[in-house]
């Protein structure tokens, strides 16, 4: 009897594997998405501007200019450069489940081209605490989700491809 169970529990534990593995591979469009991060990053020079916008748990927006963005994982990019304690305080969640959306526009002024990322929070070292003495640098994660393309120019709000 006790090798029914040891083979029944053998078999669930290989389809758990199984299924985990395949839910956490990344899907087309995951991939897809990726690319086109990869691809803009790849663009930057230093005529590239990054705006990042966040709105606060009162729905007010709040715009700042960060100095660099890097790829961390697939969709996933993190904003650096930055030094702005009003930011810091839009990206603390009402709930530590709720997501805080954030879009990230990559701007090269001198070609009038880039890409608008649209995301959630997803961490954030300096949560906006004047107790803390000396905190460390704040880091802002994103997990894109969208991606559009960007100009001064008219432009249309097509998700790139």
């Amino acid at each position: 009897m006790r090798m029914k169970h040891y083979k029944l529990w053998s078999v669930l534990v290989m389809f758990s594997f199984l299924f985990i593995g395949c839910s956490n591979s990344p899907s087309e469009r995951d991939l897809r998405v990726d690319s086109i991060i990869e691809e803009t990053l790849s663009r930057m020079d230093d005529a590239t501007r990054i705006i990042v916008s966040t709105v606060d748990l009162s729905g007010t927006p709040h715009i700042m200019v960060a100095g660099s963005l890097t790829k961390t994982g697939i969709n996933q990019v993190v904003v650096g450069d930055w030094d702005c304690p009003v930011t810091s305080t839009t990206m603390v969640p009402q709930d530590q489940y709720a997501p805080v959306p954030v879009s990230i526009v990559i701007w090269n002024e001198g070609s009038d081209s880039g890409a608008q990322l649209y995301g959630t929070y997803r961490n954030n070292v300096l949560a906006a605490n004047p107790a803390i003495e000396n905190p460390p640098e704040p880091v802002l994660e994103v997990e894109v989700s969208k991606i559009v393309g960007f100009a001064r120019q008219s432009h249309d709000d097509n998700e790139l491809r």
